[in-house]
């Protein structure tokens, strides 16, 4: 029991990334494709065992916590400056931290912005959690910002690994010694950053792996769906420009610079919701028994585990992976929580004329509570705190973020279109607001 407490806060034993490097080159099925790939040739396969080594050297991570407690004070002095709160459902939080004494965190949230690789590591941090090690794509390892991720517990793999099957055995091998080694894993099932705030459909590589490494272990694995929402994302500007026909920009220095423009910026609340842990006992059972309540299945021993590997035939483990992937993503959908900008903007776009003034903008959004309510969704602190009636000062905060924002136009009655001000209003409960067109 202190072994499982103390897992829980500190995480497994750190290893030199030299005995990581070489643990890897171990793996058996690692092994048996360097064999099958430089065949009889002793020469050809010490090449292939060299490549696989420098290979792991540029994907590992090389996690280290005196740089994420300085990634964390630089958090404080920028990031969280731009946000007015970081919600963090407590309870869901409270529920990974007991599966974390249990078993191994797979941890899989959506995927809006780049700010999702800093988050988790955040929170977990200051919940006294170990901080989990990150699948992040190589179009973030540049310098500097690819030594500065890599640090706070970032590995970086390629968008494909079609034409190279040693890459993706080395991939495999990692993900399965981190697996083994009881690594807390933060994976994005998508694949990449959604452009529009709907889910993407999951990506299923990357989670096969991973499923082939808990099915082979020794511990339990819990598969975590997590939801992070935001009233504004801090890449606004490139997501709608490249929706509206523009290319996407690459990730480099003077991208990193430009992003550095938009610290001065406000962005409302970011909104963190913890879903219900799977395991693969209980998708297994779902397959097997779709009709029964398997919740409360109790923890499997290893043994079973190991007859149930035994008994998963290649097209049973095919449907595995792709139940639990849909389950994952059900799950995030579910318990994402409604903001006070979502609210907003629905009620802005939707009302159906040209302009719609504050009263009847509040009045159309408590409609929207109410029916959302009745369809059992879940509200942040700042909508409502009790569940039940809306927090309109928080309605109020979100449409004074679109106007500052320069998404909305301000007009009072009375006044004349074309008007020149001096200064722009402010909303107010007399205002009337519009939607810029190139806002919408």
């Amino acid at each position: 029991r202190l072994e499982r407490e103390r897992r829980a806060v500190v995480g497994p034993s750190k290893k030199p990334l030299d005995r990581v490097r070489a643990e890897v080159a171990r793996s058996p099925k690692l092994k048996r494709t360097i064999v099958e790939l430089g065949g009889e040739g002793l020469r050809e396969r010490r090449a292939l065992q060299a490549r696989a080594l420098a290979l792991v050297e540029e994907l590992e991570s090389a996690q280290d916590m005196n740089a994420i407690q300085v990634m964390d004070a630089a958090f404080d002095a920028t990031l969280a400056k731009m946000y007015s709160a970081i919600e963090v459902d407590q309870p869901g939080l409270a529920r990974l931290k007991e599966a974390s004494k249990d078993g191994t965190l797979i941890l899989l949230p959506s995927h809006k912005s780049h700010v999702d690789y800093i988050i988790l590591t955040r929170i977990f941090y200051h919940a006294r959690m170990p901080a989990p090690v990150i699948a992040a794509g190589d179009n973030l390892n540049f310098f500097p910002l690819g030594d500065v991720l890599r640090r706070g517990g970032a590995f970086f793999i390629r968008r494909s690994f079609k034409g190279d099957r040693l890459y993706g055995a080395v991939v495999d091998a990692y993900i399965r010694r981190l697996i083994l080694d009881g690594v807390s894993l933060e994976v994005f099932l998508e694949g990449g950053r959604s452009r529009t705030g709907k889910l993407l459909s999951p990506k299923l590589g990357l989670l096969s792996m991973v499923v082939e490494a808990a099915l082979g272990g020794h511990r339990r694995v819990y598969f975590c769906p997590i939801s992070i929402g935001y009233e504004r994302v801090v890449e606004e500007r490139s997501l709608v420009r490249e929706l509206t026909g523009g290319e996407k920009s690459k990730e480099d220095v003077r991208g990193l610079l430009r992003a550095l423009e938009t610290l001065v910026g406000r962005y409302g609340r970011l909104n963190v919701q913890f879903g219900e842990p799977l395991t693969l006992e209980g998708v297994q059972d779902e397959l097997q028994h779709p009709r029964e309540a398997t919740a409360a299945r109790p923890p499997a021993s290893p043994a079973e585990r190991a007859r149930a590997e035994l008994a998963l035939t290649p097209a049973r483990r095919r449907a595995l992976i792709t139940r639990l992937a849909y389950r994952v993503m059900n799950e995030i959908n579910r318990v994402t929580a409604v903001t006070p900008g979502a609210l907003v903007a629905t009620a802005l776009l939707s009302h159906g004329r040209r302009g719609i003034s504050d009263a009847d903008l509040l009045a159309l959004c408590v409609r929207l509570f109410e029916l959302l309510r009745r369809f059992g969704a879940r509200f942040s602190p700042s909508v409502s705190v009790d569940g039940r009636t809306v927090r309109r000062a928080g309605l109020a905060e979100a449409t004074e973020l679109f106007f500052r924002a320069g998404h909305l136009e301000v007009r009072l009655p009375g006044e004349p279109l074309g008007k020149e001000r001096a200064r722009a209003p402010g909303p107010s409960p007399d205002a009337f607001y519009l939607v810029r067109d190139e806002r919408r």
